[in-house]
């Protein structure tokens, strides 16, 4: 684990291009927390729509783990990015880009989450 941590922080040291798919590597792994780790790394607290739509497969990762609460967390933390930075990256512009990508994400998350729970 110490490893994988090491190489969240390189990769996000480093600007590796495809954070999508590196934040979905890790995630893979089911440590849900370094793919969370490089988002912020990356993103520095700027959301950019490649930030967006890695945080949403987060959130997406954690729903096919069954790990519900932390798949709504994430899908309710990627919805609230999106929300808070619809003005600078409106989804207008690429209806089918990333932006639209992770806000549809986290809303399906979520929906899921609840329905695996019987809520």
């Amino acid at each position: 684990m110490r490893k994988l941590s090491l190489l969240t922080i390189l990769l996000a040291s480093l600007g590796k291009a495809d954070l999508v798919a590196d934040v979905k590597a890790i995630a893979a792994t089911g440590n849900l927390d370094a793919a969370a780790q490089l988002v912020r790394g990356y993103s520095r607290g700027v959301e950019t729509p490649e930030s967006l739509l890695a945080s949403s497969w987060i959130a997406r990762t954690a729903l096919s783990l069954k790990r519900y609460d932390q798949a709504t967390a994430a899908a309710k933390d990627t919805y609230t990015k999106v929300r808070a930075n619809l003005s600078r990256l409106p989804i207008g512009a690429d209806p089918e880009g990333p932006v639209a990508l992770a806000l549809g994400a986290a809303i399906e998350v979520q929906a899921q989450a609840m329905a695996a729970q019987g809520s």
